[in-house]
């Protein structure tokens, strides 16, 4: 389905897709170190940089001192989480970064959107941001629209592709002369009839995939085109302005509103999909209350509030919250994350829900 697109999307996607399955396809004898930082402010600074690393995996080597590891094994972590760091470009670093190893892996992971900083050493790895980049991240188009001359992006969270620069086999639909504008600034009857054949050419690109799309550009020409576009189910949202460069900060922000909207658009639908559910009594809520049903393969789709994470203790493959329960236990730092990787390992979906939206915080639709 990617590979209709962009290289770079297919890549993207690729990308945390194959990681994912080898963090995943792990044993439990032995020890995981997860390191996630986020990376869009300071991070260019070096000294920055450097201190935040070295913090980080000072973190990773008392949590790995902590869990009992013998020396030789930190050593070895250690080792690989600093080659690892030597070979990533910090100046071209996006919203977050990644480093995952244990005895037989190393991998470094570039986040496009924002993360937590967590450090995390368990017998698992921290999967939850790489399932939101596999899966959960918003695709849509923007549209915009120019008195010389139109672009049409796609877009997945903040990073874009301009289509004429990036298309592969939907190449053909984009003529550049269609999307040029030259019968002068002051003509508007014939910039209308040039908005209209804007919303004829994104036409071509919806009938291939039915996404949202931002419309942008001047106020008058972002009016006109939803007063007369034939997609108006489609549009999702306009920013007005001159956003002729590249996509840069200035046109991420003005998005971001927007794109929020299409979350918690999202996010109503998947509401609406839970309540039906429990209408037939295929549906749980609560992390107690689904751990089991995950341990026995019934979780079809698990709703997870983006951000949530619960320390718990594991007694006999029960989950208990607030106590470790009678008996031997285990304590389990963030039981959201562990959950994951039940439902991922029984070919269960997992959909992030934005912060503050979603009261059971965890919440699942069952095979039966």
């Amino acid at each position: 389905m990617y590979k209709t697109f962009t290289p770079e999307l297919y890549k993207l996607k690729q990308m945390y897709q194959t990681i994912l399955r080898q963090l995943l396809d792990q044993t439990e004898d032995t020890l995981c170190v997860s390191i996630i930082l986020p990376t869009a402010k300071g991070f260019q600074d070096h000294k920055m940089t450097d201190a935040t690393l070295k913090g980080a995996f000072r973190e990773a080597e008392k949590a790995l001192t902590d869990k009992g590891a013998e020396k030789h094994t930190i050593q070895q972590l250690m080792e690989k989480l600093n080659q690892l760091a030597e070979g990533v470009d910090f100046a071209s670093s996006e919203e977050g970064l990644g480093f995952f190893v244990h005895d037989q892996l190393a991998e470094k992971v570039d986040f496009s959107f924002p993360v937590d900083h967590k450090v995390v050493v368990d017998t698992s790895f921290e999967v939850r941001d790489l399932v939101y980049g596999a899966g959960t991240l918003e695709e849509y188009f923007v549209l915009m629209l120019n008195r010389h001359e139109s672009k049409l992006y796609y877009a997945l969270g903040k990073k874009m592709w301009d289509v004429r620069k990036h298309h592969t086999d939907l190449k053909d639909l984009y003529v550049d002369a269609e999307w040029i504008f030259d019968k002068g600034n002051g003509d508007n009857e014939a910039f209308h009839t040039y908005l209209r054949q804007m919303d004829k050419n994104l036409g071509q690109y919806l009938n291939h995939r039915k996404l949202p799309v931002v419309v942008g550009g001047p106020e008058d020409a972002v009016q006109y085109f939803f007063n007369q576009s034939r997609h108006a189910e489609q549009l999702m949202g306009r920013i007005h302005g001159s956003f002729d460069a590249e996509p840069d900060a200035k046109l991420h922000e003005a998005l971001e509103p927007i794109l929020e909207s299409i979350r918690n658009a999202h996010a109503e639908g998947m509401k609406e999909r839970l309540a039906e559910a429990e209408g037939h009594h295929k549906a749980s809520q609560g992390i107690g209350n689904v751990w089991p049903l995950a341990m026995e393969g019934r979780v079809e789709s698990l709703l997870v509030e983006r951000g949530h994470r619960q320390t718990a203790y594991v007694h006999d493959n029960e989950l208990h919250i607030d106590a470790p329960g009678d008996g031997p236990h285990v304590l389990v730092e963030d039981a959201v994350d562990d959950l994951i990787e039940m439902v991922l390992k029984t070919h269960g979906q997992v959909f992030f829900l934005p912060m503050g939206t979603f009261e059971p915080k965890v919440a699942a639709l069952l095979r039966y």
